[in-house]
């Protein structure tokens, strides 16, 4: 009876493996159809492999527009400078007892010289009065963050008339 059942836990752990090898089997399957069928190549390496040719003319026309095909903001990190905001924590528009806590930076090119500090104060006071008016239920997604990051961002390059490139949020908090 002994031999039976150790018969039995060998045929059961034989028979788990035929099934598992056949589901990666077809996973593996799967992926290279999908890869074959929609991917193609890979067109980053062509891209890239193009503005290399391109060179200086790529060069040229990156510096020329500060945006990309979807409108998103492109830049060189080494070409800025960021100059932090104090902490802003402000009582939120719409509901009693919650408040923000924000933490960021302002991004200036490294070629202004003009009195930073004095930007970056008025700045924060500006902030500070449009996150007062934000209400939770709008910062509540991960679009609404996106809105409220581009909301700041038009702020920002509107009081400094174009003398800094964008805010950077560090951190944000909600209690």
């Amino acid at each position: 009876m002994a031999a039976e059942k150790g018969q039995k836990d060998t045929a059961s752990g034989g028979s788990l493996i035929v099934p598992i090898v056949l589901l990666l089997c077809l996973g593996a399957g799967a992926g290279f159809g999908y890869g074959w069928l929609f991917g193609g190549t890979n067109k980053s390496v062509d891209v890239h492999a193009g503005a290399v040719k391109d060179g200086a003319v790529g060069a040229a026309a990156e510096r020329a527009s500060p945006s990309d095909n979807n409108g998103r903001f492109q830049t060189d990190w080494r070409n800025e400078q960021l100059v932090p905001i104090q902490p802003l924590v402000v009582r939120m528009g719409g509901s009693k007892g919650k408040w923000i806590r924000l933490e960021g930076a302002v991004a200036f090119p490294r070629e202004s010289k003009q009195d930073r500090a004095a930007i970056v104060a008025q700045l924060g006071q500006d902030l500070m009065l449009f996150l007062g008016s934000t209400e939770l239920q709008q910062i509540a997604s991960p679009t609404g963050l996106e809105f409220l990051r581009d909301d700041m961002n038009d702020i920002v390059q509107s009081r400094t008339h174009g003398q800094a490139n964008r805010f950077i949020v560090k951190s944000l908090v909600v209690e």
